[in-house]
């Protein structure tokens, strides 16, 4: 499996393709669907399929998922996120991570 393509443009460009995949010609085409995931998030729903056997519309998603850390105070992620056991799946530390980063900032 090949994971990491080319985030951060929204809407999504193209630029996976132009940069990336054009390389593994023999690389089945497949698709986690539209809207663009973070690479840790789109591991482990491949995860889910793969070894789990779940099938892609069976997991549920939140899009642009909004991290509240206080009273108006809050950072929205513009990427696709799974919803596992009623609670969204982000790496450990990432809400901490950009806690600190907003307070540096100012």
């Amino acid at each position: 499996c090949l994971f990491g393509g080319v985030l951060g443009n929204d809407p999504m460009d193209g630029r996976t393709k132009k940069e990336v995949s054009h390389h593994f010609p023999n690389a089945g085409k497949r698709s986690l669907g539209n809207k663009q995931m973070s690479t840790d998030t789109a591991v482990h729903v491949v995860h889910e399929i793969l070894v789990k056997k779940k099938k892609l519309n069976e997991l549920m998603f939140v899009d642009d998922l909004e991290v509240v850390f206080g009273e108006g105070y809050s950072q929205i992620l513009p990427y696709r996120y799974l919803i596992k056991n009623d609670c969204v799946v982000l790496t450990p530390g990432l809400t901490q991570y950009l806690k600190e980063e907003d307070e540096q900032m100012g």
